[in-house]
């Protein structure tokens, strides 16, 4: 473990702990989580809010797909980017569908936009590049250090949604999910750099050059 914070490899550790803990904060936890009571809250009945998170899984296991199918063609990095941006606009909408109370139907379009969104981009995309960006050395402490950091921001980010939502209300916390999804679309542009279509030592080698870079 020592190994992880070494100055060497630190700022790769870093990046790599930044992306998975993103990956869980952007809020797509929370509507996985609380589907029906946020369908119940657009005034949908209660029956067919059960339904309605079916198709929520649905949704999650066929835009998946488009990951596996785009992944090398378009990158890494620009996937993590177009998707963080897109969950920021969507956020949005959410945000205000909920502030100036849409009918059901949009609230259901916008919340099976973010989720076909975030499961093309960030949801299977984290899980690529942080298998690729660790040196061989520390890769299996490092991607173990990671997820741990990915499950504890899961934890939170589905505890504190009831929390946010009893004392500041959807609207306000969509915002705040929109603003953390905006603030990751920087955090990648300037500090994750593409890793499509190279080998680990070569990853390893542009990583290094991209920190002296960021220095």
């Amino acid at each position: 473990m020592s190994d992880l914070f070494r100055k060497e490899v630190g700022f790769i550790v870093f990046i790599g702990v930044i992306i998975a803990i993103f990956s869980q904060a952007v809020g797509q936890n929370s509507l996985f989580s609380y589907a029906p009571e946020l369908f119940k809250k657009a005034g949908m009945a209660q029956d067919t809010a059960f339904l309605q998170s079916i198709v929520i899984g649905v949704t999650n296991f066929i835009f998946t797909f488009i990951a596996i199918g785009t992944i090398d063609k378009i990158g890494r990095k620009k996937l993590l980017q177009y998707g963080a941006f897109l969950l920021f606009l969507d956020a949005l909408a959410l945000a205000a569908a909920f502030y100036w109370q849409f009918s059901g139907v949009w609230v259901l379009a916008f919340v099976l936009g973010f989720i076909a969104i975030y499961s093309a981009t960030l949801g299977p995309v984290t899980w690529v590049i942080l298998s690729e960006i660790f040196p061989n050395r520390i890769r299996g402490s490092a991607l173990g250090l990671a997820t741990l950091a990915l499950w504890i921001a899961n934890f939170f980010t589905t505890f504190l949604f009831p929390i946010m939502n009893q004392h500041l209300g959807l609207s306000v916390t969509f915002l705040i999910h929109a603003g953390i999804c905006l603030i990751y679309f920087f955090f990648v542009r300037a500090n994750v750099p593409e890793t499509k279509g190279k080998s680990l030592e070569e990853i390893e080698q542009l990583l290094s050059k991209f920190e002296k870079v960021i220095e």
